[in-house]
């Protein structure tokens, strides 16, 4: 479901299922390449870390250079663990990819059909969720967190794409990217009466930890849930099956480095020469 690659200078993942379609491009980094010291040695691409900015963007221009993408082809947001998605047009090219001070909203999804307009997401742990309209040729991307998984995120992107472009849910093809696997969400009493106010199976996706107070909550199984549920087939809903916090030598983690680390980037563009 996904290949490692890499330049010799930086290393990423794509999904060679979504090769077979021309006209765009994706990508999800690893940590490994990039000029950030420690702690966020590597291919640091947040921002909003204590890391020198000038060494994100140059991070970021690594990353995106190697697609062939500018600065002012990307587009980026204000990640604030919501349920709130954008429309993004040709005019928001360039927003919030240098600087967050930059960005167009403060969302966790965005939506689009312009040409050339990478819709850019970075994450340690929280899950990256790319979308694909291969009828109507339109994109989607969201930041997938546990209160925007629990509020809906991932659904009420592909219902934006529904509504903006008369997406076919059906039709949709989306890609949950790398993210922390069950065995190491370890969540709290909050998240907990979150997961329970849910109906139907929802409680199937909290265990039993060790700390008897607490539980391991499966959210890539609840993105998949709430997919299917907005009309996204079950065979178009692909897995990128590895854990950020077990993978050290691939990913940043937020919950392995006690929030003190990089972040990895997402990406996903139209481009119709491709």
């Amino acid at each position: 479901m996904v290949e490692l690659k890499t330049n010799g200078k930086i290393t990423w993942l794509d999904i060679p299922e979504w090769q077979r379609h021309r006209g765009f491009v994706h990508a999800f980094s690893t940590r490994l390449g990039g000029v950030s010291p420690h702690p966020y040695r590597g291919l640091n691409l947040g921002l909003k870390t204590a890391d020198d900015a000038a060494n994100v963007r140059a991070n970021r221009s690594l990353f995106m250079g190697e697609f062939g993408i500018s600065a002012d082809e990307a587009v980026s947001l204000s990640f604030v663990h919501s349920n709130e998605v954008a429309y993004i047009g040709a005019e928001d090219r360039g927003t919030g990819f240098l600087s967050v001070d930059s960005s167009s909203a403060e969302a966790d999804g965005m939506i689009t059909q312009a040409e050339r307009c990478a819709l850019f997401l970075t994450f340690a742990d929280c899950p990256p969720v790319l979308f694909f309209d291969p009828i109507h040729r339109a994109i989607g991307a969201c930041h997938a967190g546990w209160r925007g998984t629990l509020a809906g995120i991932a659904a009420k992107t592909a219902r934006a794409m529904q509504l903006y472009f008369e997406s076919d849910p059906a039709r949709l093809e989306v890609v949950i990217g790398p993210c922390i696997a069950q065995e190491a969400f370890e969540v709290s009493t909050e998240v907990i009466e979150e997961v329970m106010a849910h109906s139907g199976d929802w409680m199937d996706l909290l265990k039993q930890s060790s700390n008897g107070e607490r539980a391991l909550f499966d959210i890539r199984r609840a993105l998949t849930w709430q997919l299917e549920a907005a009309g996204v087939l079950p065979t178009n809903i692909g897995h990128v099956d590895l854990c950020t916090f077990a993978r050290q030598d691939l990913f940043f983690s937020h919950r392995r480095s006690a929030g003190e680390t990089g972040r990895m980037g997402a990406f996903i563009m139209l481009d119709s020469q491709r």
